[in-house]
């Protein structure tokens, strides 16, 4: 799992554009789940599926360029990305 392929240009253009980092934010998760039908994705809410992804920033104010700065990646409670699990010091499988 993962990709080589530079998000950063694509979040920023969306930024030119006049899009919010909340509506960039949106267009990223709960958006894609309403038009896939998928009302218990999209958001962090109770009953809601949990996949995550954990950003690497630590401002209380989202830039655009934030959406490219993956920390890890959490699906159904597992961290799937990265491979090395920082968290307990091991490499994950």
């Amino acid at each position: 799992m993962g990709s080589d392929r530079k998000t950063g240009p694509e979040f920023a253009a969306m930024a030119s554009s006049g899009m919010s980092a909340g509506e960039i934010l949106g267009a990223l998760t709960s958006e894609p789940a309403s038009f896939f039908g998928r009302p218990r994705s999209g958001a962090v809410e109770a009953r809601n599926r949990a996949d995550l992804t954990v950003l690497d920033t630590t401002t209380s104010e989202l830039e655009p360029r934030d959406f490219s700065r993956i920390h890890a990646v959490i699906k159904r409670g597992e961290i799937v990305w990265p491979a090395r699990d920082e968290f307990h010091g091991r490499t994950r499988g």
